[in-house]
């Protein structure tokens, strides 16, 4: 099998130079994973904080926990299907970021077990938007090596999963 790539130096033409536009989408959309991938853990750890203020029993901790993550499941199909439709993927994903935001203004605020509740559904909503559009991207921006640019895409998400508690220990203690 015949490797097509070409080599500079070795007879073959000349490998192209990086292309900068390419590597800023890339880092952009990188640190908005681990920036999506941040507030995706954020809820878990603030959560049992969260349940002291509140008072909350198991079943209620663990109905705050699911109203966040079964539509954040759920919801991310459509708005895939939505973003590919309309053409607006950036938007979807910055509407996402303003969700999570406006989510986790609303569990701080929230003075109320619905109220909680309806945060932690908006918070979940900012979840959504994200990963389809990402990956959609890098897959078709750098699709002679989708492998390469996935992994410094997930290294991203893996920075903000790492992130998130430790900033939350720090802000908690």
């Amino acid at each position: 099998m015949e490797n097509k790539r070409p080599i500079s130096g070795m007879g073959g033409t000349a490998v192209p130079p990086k292309n900068p536009r390419r590597a800023a989408l890339l880092a952009v959309l990188t640190a908005g994973h681990g920036v999506n991938d941040f507030y995706s853990v954020l809820l878990p750890v603030l959560l049992p904080v969260i349940a002291l203020d509140f008072g909350l029993n198991y079943a209620q901790f663990g109905f705050v926990f699911l109203a966040s993550t079964i539509l954040s499941g759920m919801f991310q199909p459509l708005v895939g299907f939505l973003a590919d439709r309309s053409g607006l993927q950036k938007q979807i994903v910055i509407s996402g970021f303003i969700l999570f935001a406006a989510g986790l203004a609303g569990l701080r605020l929230a003075a109320t077990f619905t109220a909680l509740v309806i945060a932690a559904i908006v918070y979940g909503l900012g979840e959504t938007t994200f990963h389809a559009q990402s990956t959609n991207r890098i897959t078709t921006t750098f699709a002679a090596n989708k492998g390469k640019a996935m992994g410094i895409h997930g290294l991203g998400g893996s920075l903000g999963n790492f992130a998130a508690p430790l900033t939350a220990s720090l802000v908690l203690t």
